[in-house]
């Protein structure tokens, strides 16, 4: 289960974070509940969680959406998603998610698969677990100060007569000018 996690991570590219942080939110809300079950519901209290573990490991330009991850992690053996009565067919069918609420229309909840729950409660798989995405997340934070472009000041004395030339920006200001 660590290698299919680490197959997420792809070496000289381009990683975002979400997934990770999905993943490593679900873990703690399921240990907070003693791994009674292996359910994790898309509600305030993993949105939350999401977040609060978003602020410290996004990129400045990442957004914060915890719903595309949470119907992503479906590429995951032991993460799938529960449709909702009557909506399997439309669930199987769908590549991506627009939206929270499109997520809540199809998916009651995610379930992480027995065997999956079952390894996180032996000795300490847990934290073995815990600690690579941490460290994953890590790489990828690094990833980002080390590639982060750099912002250059945009000379604004020559752009007035590019926007005087648009005949398009002519026209828009044009209507602003109707009335």
């Amino acid at each position: 289960m660590e290698a299919e996690i680490s197959k997420l991570y792809k070496a000289n590219g381009y990683n975002k974070p979400h997934k990770f942080i999905a993943l490593l939110a679900a873990l703690e809300l399921l240990k907070s509940d003693g791994f009674f079950s292996g359910i994790v519901n898309f509600d305030e209290n993993f949105k939350n969680h999401f977040s609060m573990l978003f602020e410290k490991y996004a990129r400045p330009n990442d957004r914060n959406r915890p719903y595309t991850p949470f119907f992503h992690l479906k590429c995951l053996s032991f993460w799938k998603l529960v449709p909702q009565k009557g909506k399997e067919n439309q669930l199987e069918n769908k590549g991506s998610i627009g939206g929270p609420c499109e997520l809540s229309d199809l998916v009651s909840h995610a379930e992480l698969s027995k065997q999956f729950v079952e390894h996180l409660k032996i000795n300490d798989n847990y934290k073995r677990l815990k600690d690579l995405l941490l460290s994953i997340l890590d790489k990828i934070r690094s990833e980002k100060m080390n590639n982060s472009p750099t912002i250059e000041r945009i000379d604004m004395s020559s752009t007035s007569e590019l926007v005087s030339n648009n005949v398009f920006v002519g026209y828009l200001n044009s209507l602003q000018r109707v009335g």
